[in-house]
This record gives C-alpha cells, structure tokens and sequence, in this order.
C-alpha cells in the first residue's frame, strides 16, 4: 500500500480539524490474495510539542484485495494464425497473465492432425517466468487433395496434476488456425488430383493411341498429350 500524505500537522488553531489519509494499494501482478498491511501513526518528537512527545504510535490496519486474475495471456501474429498446404508455418506465443506461486503446465493439441500439427505440445512456466511469452508453431499438412481453407482449433489445457492450484480453475482455451491450400502449377494440379476426379494423388489418364502414323513430326509430355489450344486448370 502506499499513504498519501506522510505528514501531518497540527497547531493551536487547527488541533481539532480533521486531516485525511488516502491509503492506495498497489498492484503488483502477483495472485497473493487478500493481503494485511498496518498504517502507523507516530508523533515526530523533534518537531512536536512536548506533551505530545510520550504519546503511544496509533496502527490502522488496512487490506488490499487481489484484483489478479488466473488466465493464459496468447499473442497470434497479425492477429491470426495462418499456415498452408506446403508446410507453411505460423506462431503464436503464450505467456501467464498473472504470476503464480508455483509452475503451470499446459497441454496444447491440434483438433486434426491431419491438417494442422504443433510444437511444442507441451508449454511449462516456472513462477519466476510466468511473463516470459514461449513460441508456438503451427504447421500445415499436404493431405494430396484441395479441400480450401480449414479452420482448425489448438486447445491449450491447463494440465491440473502438474500445476499450482491457482491455476486450476483455469478453463481451456482455443486458437483458431486457418489452413489454406498451396499455390499450385497446373502439372501439380494434374499429379495431386481434385476431389470428385478419382485417387487422391492419381495421374491423369494417357489419350487412346491409333494405328495411323502421324503425318509430321510429334511431341508428348510423359503421361499427357500437347493440348491444341490453352488450357487452365
């Protein structure tokens, strides 16, 4: 707590008019509870009248309640998480918004693993580093088919066997990372195969051959035939 004045004077004219101390607490980030704190009041018998000299100190106690509040404090990039087919990656970092009295531990899971993976799984902040921010990167999967853009959600849990009891209350929290197909050349288009075309990952059906010879010279691509005109796909 901090007092507010830290002096006070009285004279003849004013000995019976009250003066009045602000008490102010202070915030110190630190899930401490409730905590109790004593105001002394004493006379300064170098500046006082000497009657006043042998009068005992005064305590006002006083308490200052906890305004901190367990939670994880998560920082997304640009304000979202984004990775790609062609394992694109993206980070996000997790830090404590209050400092416990012990480690909290933290699991973090992928919603499909298919699609999107993390690393570290695994996050622990000792007491002394709750506010140190740690790295998180999320990375796409090719699963060999375009499927557009997938929302996928990274849980971070409290992991309550393993982490102070102030924390415990703590409910999961989500990030939500979008993973978006890659770019892609037309020959990839053609090798990976679209949903609906066949086989993930087939290659495209070579054209029937003929029996006549060609008239003037020819040219094929292994697998596919020289389109006659421009072809977008």
């Amino acid at each position: 707590i901090a007092v507010a004045p830290t002096t006070l004077t009285f004279g003849p004219a004013n000995w019976n008019v009250a003066q009045t101390v602000v008490v102010t607490g202070v915030d110190d980030l630190v899930l401490d509870g409730p905590q109790s704190s004593n105001v002394t009041v004493s006379v300064v018998p170098a500046s006082s009248d000497d009657p006043f000299d042998a009068l005992p100190p005064a305590v006002v106690p006083a308490t200052t309640l906890d305004d901190d509040v367990p939670a994880l404090a998560i920082v997304e990039t640009d304000g979202s998480t984004v990775t790609t087919e062609a394992a694109g990656q993206d980070q996000f970092t997790v830090a404590l918004a209050a400092q416990p009295a012990g480690d909290v531990v933290i699991d973090l899971a992928s919603d499909d693993v298919s699609e999107v993976t993390i690393n570290p799984t695994r996050l622990t902040f000792p007491s002394a580093q709750w506010n140190v921010p740690q790295t998180v990167t999320a990375t796409g999967v090719d699963e060999r088919f375009d499927d557009g853009d997938r929302p996928v959600p990274v849980v971070l849990t409290i992991d309550t066997a393993a982490t102070t009891a102030q924390y415990d209350g703590v409910a999961p929290d989500t990030v939500q990372v979008v993973k978006r197909p890659a770019i892609l050349s037309p020959v990839e288009v053609m090798a990976k195969g679209r949903p609906g075309s066949g086989a993930s990952g087939s290659r495209a059906r070579p054209p029937s051959t003929t029996s006549s010879a060609p008239t003037g010279s020819t040219s094929r691509a292994a697998g596919a035939s020289s389109p006659a005109s421009s072809t977008t796909c």
